[in-house]
């Protein structure tokens, strides 16, 4: 082992003082590592050509990743953004809003950003963090119809896909 694997590192704060990470409180928790195959995860049906595979859920910030899956042609339906997202594009192409997404775009989509459909022009795989809730709304209404965020995915997260402990 060298040092650096078996000597915590030093900390420095703004006045220059310095501590070892394992000198932090006790309320200072590290989130285990992850590391998932995802192609050992099935892809799960959310609907009209669209699935997803979960990859992380974070009930204490409420953020959630997956990867997203739209068929061509599929239309992921209309939505308000009640947290930032952030997408890459892994492959494919989506036209919404902003334009037309193509792989290894990126994009970010602000709170209070609505959506009004976002059409999958051909096969398309994304990776998309969403920091907080989407409001799903019918087009004609505006009525609220569902809420989708961490809490919709928490059946859907199979912890045996994580391998980071050497699983």
């Amino acid at each position: 082992m060298t040092t650096s694997e078996t000597t915590p590192p030093e900390l420095r704060g703004p006045q220059g003082q310095t501590r070892r990470l394992t000198e932090l409180p006790k309320t200072f928790a590290l989130a285990p590592e992850i590391l998932i195959r995802t192609d050992d995860v099935p892809w799960t049906d959310f609907g009209g050509g669209i699935s997803y595979k979960v990859l992380r859920l974070s009930p204490e910030s409420g953020a959630w990743t997956i990867l997203l899956r739209g068929l061509a042609g599929s239309i992921f339906p209309s939505h308000v953004h009640e947290g930032a997202a952030e997408f890459f594009i892994l492959s494919g192409r989506a036209d919404y809003r902003a334009g037309s997404a193509r792989d290894n775009d990126y994009g970010y989509e602000p709170i209070g950003v609505y959506h009004e459909t976002t059409t999958f022009v051909e096969d398309t795989v994304l990776f998309y963090v969403g920091h907080g809730p989407l409001a799903m709304v019918d087009p004609q209404t505006g009525d609220l119809v569902d809420v989708v965020g961490w809490q919709t995915f928490a059946n859907d997260l199979d912890p045996s896909h994580n391998i980071a402990r050497g699983d």
